[in-house]
């Protein structure tokens, strides 16, 4: 009995400790992704915009909205840093690059 229970706890913290890793790996991915292509179009300055779903009836709109203007972007962790404010890159939707910038999009509720 005091080896199955040992086991369970073994394997739980496994479990943990491999879905813990890939969440890291996620954001590791994107924020190598986004630099290189940065790096490759030499873009230095990105903005973030969020997408908000209204619901009129039986049908739904999509619409855009700037959380921040056109300026200089980096990465803090899992987070994009615009100016002074930070965006967790786990809730990134899409991002776009423009000729200039790139575009970070975002839900919104």
């Amino acid at each position: 009995m005091k080896l199955m229970r040992n086991g369970l706890i073994l394997w739980l913290l496994l479990l943990g400790f491999i879905s813990y890793s890939q969440s890291n790996a996620d954001y590791k991915e994107m924020i190598a992704k986004i630099d290189s292509i940065s790096s490759a179009k030499n873009i230095e300055n990105g903005m973030v915009k969020f997408h908000r779903v209204t619901s009129y009836g039986e049908s739904t709109a999509t619409n855009s909205y700037d959380l921040t203007r056109k300026q200089e972007f980096s990465f803090d962790g899992p987070f994009l840093v615009i100016g002074s404010s930070y965006f967790n890159l786990e809730k990134l939707l899409f991002f776009f690059v423009r000729e200039d910038h790139i575009e970070f999009y975002f839900q919104g509720y």
